[in-house]
């Protein structure tokens, strides 16, 4: 009965078995063997043998009568909880990072191996736009200053939805309302910011920049980076932690195409496509 039932069950139905002056618990050799030698053997005596030959014998043995040979059991008033049936956090955070992981990477699998070729938006995929963007060249450096931009996200990929969320309701700054409008680069020196709507006739200005004509790390030709990390004053969340970087070209004057990426989601190889379009006069 050791080998098969928990201690407290078996003191339970030694109990059950005393009351009703029955020698044996369960018919069996073995339990037949165990009794034998709980009766003849001292209790440590007994105790060892129990160990050795079937399992650990439960507390209270004694050959107190030849009625029975475990104590009863003190009985637990605390009432039993039922199992739960919730699901496990961790699964559920498992399961979550499976899905982004799953949508990464059909997100970077959807860029293509298109050749490329500068065509004018609209875009039917996210590897006709990568076509483009690989068929452009980086601006010149000496158009941008003072220059003010705006902005339309792509809704192209798997992770378009998601990003649409970071961009126009994580992304804007405190104040404004949830909608990027583009970027605007400061008159003097090689720094920028976003633009976001605050109301009908007013915006506001946060999430800065710093800007250069460098090489792209997605097929490493030049292009026009934006560097959230690298601004004088980076922000905390996506420039120091999450570490966005912009990398953009020029279409045809006036429009610059566009891929965001933040390094802790996958970089560039997983990024979201975007177009800039110059304001007149700006």
């Amino acid at each position: 009965l050791g080998v098969v039932s928990a201690p407290d069950a078996v003191a339970r139905a030694a109990h059950r078995a005393a009351a009703r002056k029955r020698r044996e618990i369960v018919p069996g050799l073995a339990n037949k063997a165990y009794a034998l030698c709980a009766e003849a053997c001292p209790n440590i005596l007994g105790r060892v043998v129990a160990k050795a030959t079937f399992a650990p014998a439960p507390r209270g043995l004694a050959p107190r009568s030849s009625a029975a040979f475990i104590a009863a059991p003190a009985r637990s008033t605390a009432p039993r909880r039922p199992p739960s049936r919730s699901v496990p956090g961790r699964a559920v955070g498992y399961g979550l990072l499976g899905v982004v992981g799953g949508l990464s990477v059909a997100n970077a699998l959807q860029d293509g191996s298109k050749p490329p070729l500068a065509t004018a938006p609209p875009y039917a995929s996210k590897a006709d736009f990568y076509a483009a963007w690989r068929a452009s060249i980086a601006p010149e450096a000496s158009t941008l200053p003072g220059s003010v931009w705006d902005g339309e996200l792509l809704f192209l990929g798997a992770l378009a939805p998601a990003g649409s969320i970071v961009t126009h309701r994580l992304f804007p700054v405190k104040g404004a309302e949830r909608k990027w409008l583009g970027k605007r680069f400061d008159q003097r020196g090689d720094v920028g910011t976003n633009r976001f709507r605050r109301s009908d006739d007013d915006e506001a200005l946060g999430r800065d920049f710093s800007w250069s004509i460098s090489t792209s790390r997605r097929d490493g030709e030049e292009a026009l980076v934006l560097n959230y990390a690298a601004a004088p004053t980076p922000d905390r969340l996506f420039g120091t932690v999450l570490r966005m970087r912009d990398e953009l070209r020029e279409l045809e004057p006036g429009v610059l195409l566009g891929i965001g990426s933040m390094a802790a989601t996958g970089g560039m190889r997983n990024g979201a496509p975007f177009i800039l379009r110059r304001r007149s006069g700006g």
